[in-house]
């Protein structure tokens, strides 16, 4: 048996020898590409590989004319997807990354010149030509752009401090600028009749580097966070030796602004993490490259979404999170706060921020009275997370014994910030290296174990999941672990870190790092949808399990069925964790794109399996199967950033703003000043009942989505550039007003010209007297 194999394969072999000798003896190729192929060709090890790992074997031997023959293969392949099939699967190497040499760069660039050269030969479609246009002129940009972002990083007298004075620096900058944030946002809203909460993520600071460009003050800080961050990375990766051998941690005094380069390493960092997210965009999302012009009229590399809405309805999503934490934030006991503010300020008259070792001496009473401006931030991540959150282990501890680290954290940070407060004075230098203490990471979950009761295995556990340090996972950054390890035991306690942790984005981190099962996620939420749209008087739901085999053989489960009016209303739930990355939006529309094969496949079902489904529904259904066009079809999420989206025909929302139609069809919007009473009201449904065309519009255009999109206004925004530079640019969607201060503005004016007597403006059809007038 084993013999005939071996003959078979012998007789293949030779007849493929055979017809590369013919090209060589033709002229049809050269020597040097007989010899190779001809290498190929008796490899056994790469034989049975999939297209994509062939490439990255024949890369690793270095193998140039077998892999851009593989590139067309891949192509053949793949066709639309190929993008995704040669980037996802890393065939091509990341050209940012640190383990990326001139040698790999050259390669690649042969690579996919050969490939280019005899796709056009062969008259492949010019998708591809295109694909292979790009990959080459980015490959090319970003490679040479970041050699001379690194020598300029290695040549700054930035680099000749050691990593922890290196980092402190940074940290320091950052918590200087946090105060400087808070100081010009009191400025712009002193005065204001409303605060709306939004009004830092209005784009109208200029940058330091271009009179155009503008940013927001949310933009600004947090874009610093990110170039830090990277610069971080960067600085770990280059001096991680250090960790192990510094142990003296005397700084003396340490500040960002004694140093005149400073200035420059952020523009350097802030090109590299721009020179990140093109490649990031690039690869997950399929953004192109494109000659724009800017606003002085030059020609520059131009990063263009693909998918316009797609990056729209992402910014969209960030603006609707924040204002739910502030506006949940701002509803909370201001009894608490008052008295965690009173007792914050005792403990805080006591700190002596030339010793941090007396951070570590805190009273317990009073810090238990203290900790409320910690314990309110937990309650508002408590209104909007999970159930299945909270009662979920991470290494073998509950999501709420984690929480009181993030109360303890928060606390201790809001303490040393009042310390600061009291004692800072921006006109004397030596102050400044106090706004960034180096603390004892031992002494740090000794007192956490202390105040909580806690087991020391246990606070130890938990203060470890905030330590950013070297060997750490890539889901780890100074967002979610703001504690930097700098050497030895020691840690930098930075305020503003602290302060901007988005506890929903940790938790959702170490799931993944912990690979929690989170299929009961998808369970419950399937299960709320249900229980909450079943308490409608417009719908009938439908809350039996439907579950069987259907006509063409395989297994099919509806999460959701219901009659609206004379329509059959048809759900997909999709519960995800909120993307933060392009990586993660690329998984999200993964997801979301699967539940939408998964409606289009019911649909047909239903045609085809009817009676089935009507003896396992509890709701009375017609006899016969609606046709199509009396099917609505959305795919409901628990995120926000894909509503209003479009795939294949289906609607895709989420659940807020699905519930909100059915249940609570009133839009309120608060002031910042006054959280008890709605400056204004906006009704989504004009009648005393929903009518489905208005159900079509709402989902096309909600209320809470289309004010936002009506401030957006695209932007081209160019990168930082120095001498030598190709420049490069990303077409960017920025706020350029206030969405909320300008509904409330609407509101407001429309209200000063309706009498009492009329209807009100808010769409509810009821006397203006009867309705906003009350709350106005």
């Amino acid at each position: 048996m084993y013999e005939k194999q071996i003959d078979k394969l012998a007789k293949k072999l030779a007849d493929a020898k055979e017809q590369l000798q013919k090209k060589l003896e033709n002229n049809e190729i050269t020597q040097e590409i007989y010899d190779e192929l001809l290498d190929f060709t008796f490899d056994f090890e790469i034989e049975d590989l999939s297209c994509t790992d062939k490439f990255k074997k024949s890369f690793e031997k270095k193998k140039e004319i077998k892999c851009s023959s593989l590139i067309l293969e891949i192509y053949n392949e793949h066709k639309s997807s190929f993008r995704k099939a040669i980037l996802l699967s890393d065939c091509l190497l990341d050209p940012l990354s640190y383990n990326y040499t001139q040698d790999k760069y050259e390669l690649t660039t042969r690579i996919l010149m050969r490939a280019l050269t005899a796709a056009e030969k062969e008259k492949y479609p010019d998708v591809l030509t295109q694909e292979l246009d790009q990959l080459l002129l980015l490959t090319k940009i970003l490679h040479e752009n970041n050699l001379r972002n690194s020598k300029m990083l290695e040549d700054s007298e930035f680099s000749s401090f050691t990593l922890s004075q290196q980092i402190r620096m940074i940290c320091i900058f950052l918590q200087d600028q946090s105060r400087l944030m808070v100081e010009a946002l009191r400025t712009e809203t002193a005065g204001e009749s409303f605060i709306t909460g939004m009004e830092m993520t209005v784009a109208n600071k200029k940058v330091d580097y271009s009179e155009d460009i503008k940013v927001s003050l949310v933009d600004n800080y947090e874009a610093l966070l990110e170039y830090y961050d990277v610069l971080i990375r960067y600085i770990y990766y280059r001096n991680r030796k250090d960790l192990k051998k510094e142990k003296k941690f005397e700084h003396g005094n340490i500040s960002p602004y004694k140093l005149p380069t400073f200035e420059e390493v952020t523009n350097i960092a802030m090109q590299r993490v721009y020179y990140t997210k093109t490649w990031s965009k690039f690869k997950y999302l399929e953004w192109q490259l494109e000659i724009r012009k800017t606003k002085d009229k030059v020609n520059v590399f131009a990063l263009v979404p693909k998918y316009k809405d797609l990056y729209r309805e992402h910014i969209i999503a960030g603006l609707r999170r924040r204002y739910i934490a502030t506006t949940n934030l701002s509803n909370q006991s201001s009894e608490m706060m008052l008295i965690s503010q009173k007792n914050i300020k005792i403990i805080a008259s006591g700190i002596n921020i030339k010793d941090i070792d007396s951070l570590f001496h805190v009273n317990k009473e009073q810090y238990l009275n203290a900790k409320g401006i910690g314990t309110l931030k937990i309650e508002t991540y408590r209104k909007s997370v999970k159930d299945f959150y909270l009662k979920t282990l991470i290494n073998d501890i509950q999501v709420e014994t984690i929480l009181l680290g993030f109360e303890y954290l928060f606390s201790l940070a809001a303490i040393y910030r009042q310390s600061i407060d009291n004692n800072f004075s921006q006109e004397k230098e030596e102050d400044y290296q106090y706004l960034v203490p180096i603390i004892e990471k031992g002494k740090l979950i000794e007192q956490f174990a202390i105040l909580y009761n806690l087991d020391n295995n246990i606070s130890t556990k938990i203060i470890e999941y905030f330590v950013f340090t070297e060997g750490m996972k890539a889901e780890g950054d100074i967002f979610s672990k703001p504690l930097i390890h700098i050497g030895s035991d020691k840690l930098l306690f930075c305020e503003t870190l602290i302060e901007q942790m988005n506890i929903e984005r940790i938790i959702e981190m170490l799931f993944e790092e912990y690979e929690v099962d989170l299929a009961e996620m998808g369970i419950t939420f399937e299960q709320k949808i249900r229980t909450i749209l079943s308490l409608s008087p417009y719908l009938y739901v439908n809350t039996n399990k439907v579950e069987f085999v259907a006509y063409d053989g395989k297994n099919v489960e509806f999460d959701f069925i219901g009659i609206f009016l004379d329509y059959l209303l048809l759900i997909e739930c999709k519960s995800m964790t909120v993307p933060y990355s392009d990586k993660e939006v690329y998984k999200c529309e993964s997801t979301i794109k699967y539940g939408v094969e998964q409606v289009n496949r019911r649909c047909k079902v239903i045609q085809n399996d009817w009676d089935r489904i009507k003896s396992l529904c509890n709701i009375e259904l017609p006899n016969e199967p609606l046709p199509d066009d009396k099917i609505i079809k959305i795919v409901c999420t628990d995120i926000f950033d894909f509503t209003t989206l479009k795939y294949d025909g289906i609607r895709i929302t989420d659940e807020s703003t699905l519930l909100k139609f059915f249940v609570n069809p009133i839009v309120k919007v608060y002031s910042g000043l006054n959280r008890n009473n709605p400056i204004c009201h906006q009704r989504i449904w004009k009648g005393s009942s929903p009518t489905v065309d208005e159900f079509f519009s709402y989902l096309d255009k909600p209320v809470t989505v289309e004010f936002i999109k009506q401030c957006m206004k695209e932007e081209v925004k160019l990168y930082p550039c120095y001498k030598g530079d190709h420049p490069i640019a990303i077409l960017d969607q920025i706020i350029a007003e206030d969405p909320f201060k300008k509904e409330i503005s609407e509101t407001i004016r429309k209200s000063s010209k309706t009498g009492r007597n009329e209807r009100c403006p808010c769409g509810s059809g009821r006397k203006y007297k009867y309705c906003c007038a009350k709350s106005n």
